[in-house]
């Protein structure tokens, strides 16, 4: 709000009181699993992915895996986000 000449106060344009709205991109990846019946996970090797990602500003929102049969494990998708930038 404004306060005009008269001492009164004006509402100012819807648009300009809008918040600042964040945009973010999202990155899907999805990492085999190995071994003859599937579900096992090198975690060194996951581990290092992960954190390469998270140096590039990705932040992981959800991980789950995939069934292939049985029980076992056939991937493992991850979803990632980070702020977009411009």
């Amino acid at each position: 709000m404004d306060n005009n000449q008269n001492g009164n106060f004006q509402q100012q344009p819807y648009m300009q009181q809008q918040p600042y709205m964040q945009h973010f991109e999202y990155k899907v990846v999805v990492y085999d699993t190995k071994g003859f019946w599937g579900g096992n996970i090198e975690s060194n090797q996951l581990e290092n992915q992960l954190n390469l990602l998270g140096r590039d500003g990705w932040e992981m929102i959800s991980c789950t895996s995939t069934n292939q049969s049985y029980g076992s494990s056939k991937s493992i998708v991850c979803i990632f986000k980070r702020k977009k930038n411009g």
